[in-house]
């Protein structure tokens, strides 16, 4: 045992029979929740333990709405800390990562660590880290180095915060974490900081998701950010009742119930948060008949608004969207040519169809000359996505050696035989429309890590190139063989198959 982990070690028996020490008060007593409650042997080895598939999947599943709302705020983040070697992870409230963006090129390094893509760090499980000691607690926090409990995990350096829904209950965690870092743990002042910001616009734009049809109440302590980046945020109904509300707007709504100038008015709902099901009107000096003048029409210095018990604030009032038209055209109607008058090869054709419509990557299993490429190109055809291109790529008649060319692109002279003005790659001419990558089983490994990051990141670098160029693309993908049995053979980059496998259709 490396004596790094030995002194450890003596340091967790010694804080568990009350040496107590110099760690931080959140580190300490999840220790002794480690020894005390979960009876976790600290010098055990504690392996990265990640879920299947198949288990990876329900927990996506439960979490669908979020992971598609965080997306965007949880890429800007990676964009903003990868060059400093961390990951990014959005684990569920049960500790499972179900999001992750990381260096494709140190995937077997991060997979040890845990840090990776259905890894469970669950508190019980994985004993003190950023995620599990997050959830446990509802605090945003640092796990660096030998604060964790595990010898295993006393080289990462992990940082997390809570992810709330409008209910106010904990929906996710979001969390920035590293393989190595300088010593001090002042080094992750500035990640904390980074983490706390992003996981409040995650749960404001969420409660934004959540309430379209309502009215959202934004409140900033300073009139140069009410329009653009608010402190709280609000969803009010039109008979004036609080329906959900951002984790700030939460801590106002306890402090308010235990406020005396302001509890007699104030009711708590049955059941859930006490705000919840709150009259506006019993914590504001507002009514919701008065949102119409905290519009952005009215300047921002004339929207003040005040908590019953006197603090102000500038508040901007965005109105409930309306309904969408209803259309006498089905959006994802699959044309009658798709299921050649078969009930049942129509019954799964329009399944296909909407989750294609929605966004969703489909799979396509069946023997070389079944018809995959008809069927992917009919679903193509009965989209949005119609008058864009269709761009179908054959993984397994490309050679090897040109097939990163091909799909990806070169510049001009970027390798020997490269053409003089360089080459769009095929992800590229697909921009706007529909990639489709038949006999994908048979890409390279090479060629699969590059396909991740332009799926993950939707944009695309040409061999060569510096800088990347966005794509927009729904991807299809189709193979006659078993993508699984590949997997486990370590033929087929199992995060790849997670990206293609939306939905799967033999």
């Amino acid at each position: 045992m490396r004596p790094a982990v030995m002194a450890h070690i003596d340091e967790l028996v010694r804080a568990a029979s009350g040496g107590g020490g110099a760690r931080d008060p959140l580190i300490s007593q999840s220790w002794q929740r480690c020894l005390g409650e979960y009876r976790l042997d600290p010098a055990a080895p504690r392996r990265a333990y990640i879920h299947t598939h198949q288990r990876l999947r329900e927990h996506r599943d439960a979490l669908d709405d979020l992971i598609r709302v965080a997306r965007f705020g949880v890429e800007a983040l990676y964009r903003q800390v990868s060059g400093l070697g961390y990951v990014l992870i959005l684990a569920d409230a049960r500790g499972v990562a179900v999001d992750f963006i990381g260096d494709s090129g140190r995937d077997g390094e991060l997979r040890r660590a845990g840090l990776y893509r259905g890894s469970d760090w669950n508190e019980h499980l994985a004993g003190t880290c950023a995620v599990g000691t997050c959830i446990a607690t509802g605090e945003a926090l640092s796990v660096h180095l030998d604060d964790h409990f595990a010898g295993d995990h006393i080289g990462l350096t992990c940082t997390a915060a809570p992810v709330y829904a409008a209910d106010g209950t904990l929906a996710a965690v979001l969390d920035i974490s590293a393989l190595q870092a300088p010593a001090p743990k002042a080094s992750q002042h500035l990640a904390l900081q980074l983490v706390t910001s992003f996981a409040h616009r995650i749960e404001t734009a969420s409660l934004h998701n959540g309430f379209r049809r309502e009215w959202i109440l934004h409140l900033s302590r300073s009139p140069e950010f009410a329009d653009i980046e608010p402190e709280l945020a609000l969803a009010v109904d039109a008979g004036g009742r609080i329906l959900g509300f951002n984790s700030r707007a939460r801590a106002l709504i306890d402090r308010a119930l235990h406020h005396p100038r302001g509890a007699a008015n104030l009711r708590a709902a049955s059941g859930g948060h006490a705000g919840l099901g709150l009259r506006l009107d019993a914590l504001f000096e507002v009514s919701v008949d008065d949102l119409p003048r905290f519009t952005r029409a009215v300047p921002v210095e004339r929207r003040v608004l005040r908590l019953r018990g006197g603090e102000r604030f500038y508040a901007l009032a965005l109105e409930p969207a309306a309904a969408p038209a209803r259309t006498t055209r089905p959006a994802a109607a699959p044309p009658p040519d798709l299921a050649g008058g078969d009930p049942a090869l129509a019954l799964m054709a329009g399944q296909a169809s909407r989750l294609f419509a929605a966004g969703v990557s489909l799979l396509i299993g069946g023997e070389t000359g079944s018809g995959k490429e008809f069927f992917a190109k009919s679903l193509h055809r009965a989209s949005a996505r119609a008058g864009k291109p269709f761009v179908a790529v054959n993984c397994a008649a490309l050679p090897e050696s040109l097939i990163e060319s091909e799909l990806f692109g070169h510049e001009a002279g970027a390798f020997t035989g490269a053409a003089a003005r360089g080459k769009t790659g095929l992800v590229q001419q697909a921009d706007g429309g529909t990639l489709f990558l038949d006999e994908i089983g048979d890409m390279p490994l090479a060629a699969q890590t590059r396909l991740l990051r332009v799926l993950a990141e939707r944009e695309v670098t040409a061999l060569g190139a510096t800088m990347p160029q966005a794509v927009d693309i729904r991807v299809i993908a189709a193979t006659h063989r078993d993508l699984a049995a590949l997997v486990r053979e370590g033929r087929f980059r199992d995060d790849l198959l997670y990206r293609l496998a939306g939905a799967r259709f033999v």
